[in-house]
This record gives C-alpha cells, structure tokens and sequence, in this order.
C-alpha cells in the first residue's frame, strides 16, 4: 500500500461525511475476552435475537466461532462508500486513475494451489479429486490450526469485517455464506462477487437479525496469520487454504490474494449443492 494523494484525501474526506458508521477505533479500546452481551438464556427463555441490535448479534455470533471482538471493533455488511473508505484510513491501497482500488497482496498474486487442503473423510472424501491440488489432510491438522486462527483474531489489533450474502444466482442452488475477514479489501471484493442480502429476491424470509442468518458456508481469513509448524502437520508451506466440508467451514491463512474466497466457496458449493458446478461447456 502506498500514501494517499491530496486528490484522494479530498474524496476520503467527502466520504467521511457520508459514512458515520466508518470510522477509526482506537487501539487502546480493544480487549480479547468474551463480553458481557454473549448469548445466553434469560430466565429459562431463549433470548430473543431480534431484540439485539445488529453488531451486537454480530457479535455473538462470532463467539460462537471462538473469536472474541468488543462490538466497536466489527463491521457488517458495509456499502461500497463504507469499505471504501476502511480501505484508505488504514492503507490498504491506493486509487488508480479510474477511481478503482489498487491493493499490494505480497508474494501471491495469484492463488497458492499447493497449499490446499481438505479434511478427508466420508462422504466429501468421495466425490473430491484428489491430486497436488486437492490434498488430504486430518481433522486433528484443521482443528489446531482453527484453534490458532480465531485466537489470533481475537488479538487482531484491528477491525473485524463480516459479509453476509449468497453464493449462486440461481435461487435452486444459491447458498448462505458468511465471510470473516481481518481487511476491508476482502470485504470489497465479496461485494462485487458475491449477492447481497438487500439485492436478492425469492430466497425466503430475510433475516430480522445475523443471529438469524444461519451461514451454510463460512469463510474465515486471516492474512496475517502464518502458520509457522506447517512442517510438523506435514503441509506444504506458511500459507494454508484448509476446509472441512462437513463443518461448511473454510479456513485462508498467510495470503491476501482474494480470489482465494471466490474458489473455496465453489469448492464448498459443489458438496452443499452439486449442482452448483453444472457450467455450460459451450
């Protein structure tokens, strides 16, 4: 990422106005312990998810992942306005002459295909094509590394950007995905790949609340996290695309390459829902 131009801090400045949601947390607000607001029943009832405003469902929501946030560290479903402007306060590109974000993601610019792995076990383990791209690895590996990823979350000294939305145009095959991300960038491009809850119709009830929206898929990234005893699990480098299929649960870790989102929930749809990979071929 590079430094802002003037003509850019005049635009960030507009959008600050137009985004009160969208703005810095300090630092020393942060905490990585459970909160308060955690679900729990009330007087021998459920709690009432609608009653909750929407980040604190968030919220508890991600407890339930074991990630641990204050709810003035998270953000939901920002508009195109709102993540950019995440996007610029905390350097994560630069604008291009044609108004489009331009961001650095490292040493992969591309996606790391050597270092995909699925837990291999019934009935995925069936209907997957294994091969150097598609490799087997143990539910023991995905639950340590899982364990690894939502505690470093929880210290993130960041935000927390969470996407709730569809994969699948086609309302017979179309799935409910939620992605967790520690970068607005990642958030941006779910926006542009993938539905909005507002922009789709026929798909049921819309949801009063997050704690309603039920995820068939969920899509964790962390950039920052590098997985450093990825020789004692006996995976191929730092850097980690690790899904159990069975959990609906997809873990990207030590990459910022995006594209990586998109091909884990194809990856994931086609178990849910074969259909999904039904491609015209001419």
């Amino acid at each position: 990422a590079g430094l802002v131009d003037k003509i850019t801090k005049r635009r960030l400045t507009k959008l600050k106005h137009k985004t009160p949601m969208a703005k810095v947390i300090p630092n020393d607000t942060l905490s990585t312990g459970p909160r308060s607001q955690a679900p729990s029943p009330a007087n021998g009832k459920v709690v009432d998810s609608t009653s909750v405003d929407p980040l604190t469902a968030v919220a508890q929501e991600l407890d339930k992942l074991h990630i641990f946030r204050p709810v003035t560290t998270i953000s939901y479903n920002l508009s195109f306005n709102q993540v950019r402007f995440e996007e610029q306060i905390h350097g994560e590109g630069t604008i291009a002459s044609n108004g489009a974000i331009v961001v650095d993601t490292g040493i992969y610019t591309g996606r790391s295909p050597h270092d995909k792995y699925f837990v291999k076990r019934e009935p995925s383990a069936e209907i997957i094509d294994w091969g150097p791209v598609n490799q087997p690895t143990t539910s023991e590996v995905f639950d340590e590394l899982y364990e690894e990823v939502v505690r470093h979350l929880s210290k993130w000294r960041g935000r927390i950007f969470v996407f709730d939305g569809y994969i699948g145009a086609r309302k017979s095959s179309s799935r409910r995905v939620r992605v967790i991300s520690e970068s607005a960038y990642h958030h941006h491009f779910c926006l542009n790949m993938l539905l909005t809850i507002d922009k789709v119709e026929g798909r049921g009830r819309a949801p009063t609340s997050p704690g309603d929206w039920n995820p068939e898929m969920t899509v964790i990234v962390s950039p920052s996290y590098l997985n450093k005893d990825f020789k004692r699990m006996q995976l191929h480098s730092e850097t980690f695309i690790l899904g159990d299929l069975e959990r609906g649960i997809m873990l990207i870790g030590g990459t910022s390459y995006s594209g990586e989102i998109k091909k884990v929930q194809v990856a994931m749809g086609s178990v849910i829902h074969p259909s999904m990979t039904n491609l015209p071929t001419s």
